[in-house]
This record gives structure tokens, C-alpha cells and sequence, in this order.
């Protein structure tokens, strides 16, 4: 490999996606080298790291020092042990290791600036925004509360997104029970809530929670803005590697079939599948009831989405 060829070799593994910062050396060396052996030597608490490049056992072995960590990247045998490293290998190594050096500073400075814009974003919308919807929603009326109330669900989720916290699923879903007791109690609706006293609190893969809980209120919306329900009734319950919620209602009966597919319908449809999950309207004892499916594990289910 020359030296023109180091600039499309580093652009080909830095703009991938799949490489993290950490593994652009190393995966760099591997490519230019071919080594027989690459591995990751840890330097001791009371090692001071390999100031530079260094060709060691005559030419057996290359060492080069890490850029994210104090360890020491040792090659051994170039060309799957045809060759041994030279003072040219060195060299190339002393560029390649100077140029993904400048590379993760770059990212790690980008990255700071981009949590701290988030975070700052985050914010503004708790405090200013949300503090005018909390607002309007104390000077309106019934019917314009209820829909203050929901713009404020989604907002909470926005910020949350924009700035994840602490909160597990166990959180999120105590949130959402409590503003749904709000909007049965303005709507004089009945809430039954029957939960797990251990729900998961893992989160499969990031934005699992808010897909869950935004296909949730949904559901709730739709009970209580269509069906003009007495009773609204929500369980949420773990079986093996599942998580199934219920919503269910006894306002005005329409048979699932008769649904006009709109957009919450449709979205609550792809939230569903994006989780891996199944997605089920029915009609039960006299109920409507919207029920979810949604795998626990990493690996999503392979499950079909339908009513």
C-alpha cells in the first residue's frame, strides 16, 4: 500500500456507520498490514504508554499506541507472515495513527456539541413550551383540555427523546397512567388500570419506550374521542419474552372491520411492526378491545400486523 492510498482506505472506514471510533485504527492496520496475529496490549496503571511507533524484535512485530485508549496496538508478521514490518511500515503506521488521531478528536467534539445542543432544546421545550401549554390548559374549556392534554403527552415524549434520562419503562408507563386518570376524570370515564407488579424494565433497543407508550395513548385517544366509553379499562402484563397491553372500552360498539384506516390507526400499524410486534382489534365480551403484542428481546419477533 503507498501513501495516496491511505486517504481512500481511511474515507472508506471512517464514513462507514459501522465503525465506531475505537475500531477505525486497529481496522486500518489490519487492512494496510494483513498481520497474523493484531491484538490490544493494555498498558499498566504505573506504564507510562509508547510515546510512538516502534519496529520491535527485528522487524517480527510492529507496535502501535492507541488513539482512544493507553494500550498498544502489537502486529505481528505483515503480509500473513510473509514478510516481516519495515521502516516504511512504520511510517505509514506513524500517518495512519496521526490522521485517525485528529479523526476522533473531531467526532468526540462534534459529538459533545451535539448533546449539548440536544440537551439545551430539551430544555426550552420543558420550560417555555411547556410551560404555555400548561398554561392554556388551566384558561380552557373541556373539550379544547383534552386536546391540550394530549399535545402535552407528546411533548413530554419529544423532550424525552430529545434528552434521555433515567427513566425505564416502569416510569414511563406510571406517567401515562397518571395522565390518562387525568383525561377519564375530565371526561367523566371510568379507568380501570391493572398492571404487573414487576414490569420489564429494559428497554429492547432506543425508542422501543416511545413507540410503546405513544401506540398506548393512541389507543386510549381513540376510546375515548370516538367511542364515548363509561368505562376505559388498560392491562399491561409480561408472558415469557412478550409484553401485552390491552386497551379495551364499552362505548359505542363498531366492529373492528368497519374501522376507516386513518392516520393514528395507520401509525399505531407501524409503530407495531418497527418493535416487532402484533397489533389485534377485537370484539370481547362486549368490548372493543386494541391489543398488543410487543417482544421483549433485541431480536424482533416475526409476527404480521393485523385487525
Amino acid at each position: 500500500i503507498d501513501f495516496t492510498d491511505i486517504s481512500m482506505l481511511l474515507g472508506s472506514l471512517v464514513t462507514s456507520s459501522q465503525v465506531p471510533p475505537t475500531r477505525v485504527l486497529p481496522d486500518t492496520l489490519h487492512r494496510m498490514f494483513s498481520p497474523m496475529d493484531l491484538s490490544l496490549r493494555h498498558s499498566p496503571p504505573d506504564h507510562t504508554s509508547v510515546s510512538g511507533v516502534d519496529l520491535v524484535e527485528d522487524g517480527l512485530a510492529l507496535h502501535v499506541p492507541d488513539v482512544t485508549s493507553p494500550g498498544v496496538w502489537v502486529l505481528r508478521l505483515a503480509d500473513h507472515g510473509q514478510r516481516l514490518f519495515t521502516t516504511r511500515d512504520a511510517s505509514l503506521a506513524i500517518t495512519v495513527q496521526a490522521i485517525v488521531d485528529r479523526f476522533v478528536r473531531q467526532h468526540e467534539a462534534i459529538s459533545q456539541n451535539v448533546e449539548a445542543e440536544r440537551k439545551r432544546l430539551a430544555q426550552d421545550l420543558h420550560d417555555d413550551v411547556g410551560a404555555r401549554l400548561l398554561t392554556l390548559l388551566h384558561r380552557s374549556d373541556t373539550e379544547r383540555a383534552e386536546e391540550v392534554r394530549r399535545v402535552l403527552g407528546s411533548l413530554r415524549e419529544a423532550v424525552y427523546a430529545l434528552h434521555p434520562v433515567t427513566q425505564n419503562l416502569v416510569d414511563a408507563l406510571a406517567n401515562l397512567r397518571a395522565e390518562t386518570a387525568d383525561r377519564c376524570d375530565a371526561a367523566n370515564v371510568q379507568l380501570e388500570w391493572r398492571q404487573a407488579e414487576d414490569p420489564p424494565s429494559n428497554e429492547p433497543r432506543p425508542g422501543w419506550q416511545q413507540d410503546l407508550i405513544r401506540v398506548v395513548r393512541e389507543a386510549i385517544s381513540n376510546a375515548l374521542r370516538h367511542a364515548k366509553p363509561q368505562l376505559l379499562g388498560v392491562r399491561i402484563e409480561s408472558v415469557g419474552d412478550l409484553l401485552q397491553v390491552t386497551v379495551s372500552n364499552d362505548g359505542t360498539i363498531t366492529l373492528p372491520e368497519q374501522w376507516q384506516s386513518g392516520i393514528g390507526l395507520r401509525g399505531m400499524r407501524g409503530r407495531v411492526q418497527r418493535m416487532g410486534g402484533r397489533l389485534e382489534i377485537n370484539m370481547l365480551e362486549g368490548l372493543v378491545c386494541v391489543q398488543l403484542a410487543l417482544p421483549l428481546k433485541t431480536v424482533p419477533l416475526d409476527l404480521e400486523v393485523s385487525t
